[in-house]
């Protein structure tokens, strides 16, 4: 056997060490995500969490990356660390080390992981609640007009629920919107108004109705996903978002505009001035959080910021804006859909900020685009990506990218 031969062997095994290391700590992640969602405390949470990070982190380092994405998630251990020793939350490092896993990872076949193991969690908590063994199937609760009663199928809350329901659908429209017929796109807008009457989560059904009518007019008009002006938008609404979070937590409802915007956002902008020390808006704001930033509220861009501290928060911005303008370049629609909805929903509900990596489904794309960020090459797929490896392209022109295949140029 030649030298190379024997080199490219013994890579290639680390690389199946390395998918297997990382698909039982997504599991795990995944399986506690799930638990989190139900009526049950589950008490061993960071006793888990630690597992996962030594799977994580055993995957990640088996994984071969350029000296420019080393550099990168070495900023964001840093930041990690600090964050650590000044808040206690160690959420960051985890979040870093299972992002530097995840970019080793061939996206689709990760994607379809997480997809059908998060589905079949979710349906047997909602066969659980249904047969009574475990979990409300309906939930009454007050909100100043008398006592409503709403579906929670064993979720614990209905907006748990519908947002269960969108991150799923986002999800699959990422993996198979190309393969997806028209009469899906109506059944999944009718699903999700159906869903609705009995939730009333108007944040998850407006969110999945957009990706759903995105996706179906990329596919159907191809000639938008290639229009730069669309990706512009994205962008603009990306900061959009980040003023209008950082301008209710500065004014609140003492602006007239925003205490108008507050009604049909019930009470999202309101509920940061609420507690004694009004935690969530500027006045709480540190570098890197402090140990007693835990009060939980729904604006999730402000949450980032007061829970990790501006500076973590900084960085995780500027990540997801160099994505975005990559995304741009390459005209990838389904990444495009996939990024904007999350944006969007983290506007008005926290569920991606939190300490649970199983529910962040947004960290493929940004896995996958990590490697591609320092690339001057403007549109199209790499030469070396794999096309049987790529998430869907929902008529764009770009298939999205596949980390490990664009970096290694093999089929996984």
């Amino acid at each position: 056997m030649s030298e190379n031969k024997a080199i490219q062997l013994i890579a290639n095994r680390f690389r199946k060490i390395s998918r297997f290391l990382f698909l039982i700590g997504l599991l795990i992640e995944i399986a506690v995500e799930i638990l989190g969602k139900s009526d049950y405390s589950y008490p061993w949470g960071s006793y888990t969490f630690r597992v996962t990070f030594v799977l994580f982190l055993l995957s990640a380092l088996l994984v071969k990356r350029t000296r420019n994405e080393n550099l990168l998630f070495a900023v964001f251990f840093v930041l990690g660390l600090i964050g650590y020793k000044v808040s206690g939350r160690n959420d960051l490092l985890r979040f870093t080390v299972f992002t530097a896993a995840l970019s080793g990872q061939p996206v689709r076949r990760t994607g379809k992981s997480m997809f059908y193991a998060s589905l079949a969690g979710s349906l047997l908590l909602a066969f659980l609640s249904v047969t009574g063994i475990f979990g409300k199937l309906l939930v009454e609760e007050d909100y100043g007009n008398g006592p409503v009663t709403r579906l929670a199928l064993g979720f614990g809350h209905p907006n748990a629920l519908h947002c269960m329901f969108m991150m799923l659908i986002l999800l699959a429209l990422y993996l198979y919107a190309d393969r997806m017929k028209w009469y899906w796109y109506l059944f999944l807008l009718a699903a999700d108004a159906g869903l609705f009457v009995f939730t009333r989560s108007a944040a998850g059904c407006a969110v999945t109705g957009f990706a759903l009518l995105a996706c179906a007019l990329v596919r159907y008009v191809p000639v938008v996903g290639r229009k730069q002006t669309v990706y512009i938008l994205t962008e603009i609404l990306f900061a959009a978002v980040l003023v209008f979070s950082v301008w209710a937590a500065i004014d609140g409802v003492s602006n007239p505009f925003l205490a108008k915007l507050d009604g049909p956002l019930t009470g999202r902008i309101s509920s940061l001035w609420e507690s004694k020390w009004h935690e969530g808006t500027l006045s709480s704001w540190t570098w890197f959080g402090r140990r007693d930033d835990a009060k939980y509220f729904d604006m999730g861009w402000v949450r980032l910021i007061y829970w990790y501290g501006v500076m973590p928060a900084a960085a995780v911005i500027a990540l997801i804006a160099a994505v975005l303008r990559k995304v741009r370049q390459r005209r990838d629609a389904a990444s495009l859909v996939f990024l904007a909805s999350g944006i969007l929903y983290t506007a008005v509900e926290a569920h991606l900020v939190s300490r649970y990596i199983g529910r962040n489904y947004l960290l493929l794309v940004i896995a996958a685009y990590l490697p591609l960020l320092w690339e001057s090459i403007d549109g199209g797929v790499p030469e070396t990506a794999e096309k049987e490896t790529a998430p869907a392209n929902t008529g764009s022109g770009n298939a999205g990218i596949d980390g490990n295949a664009a970096k290694e140029g093999n089929k996984i």
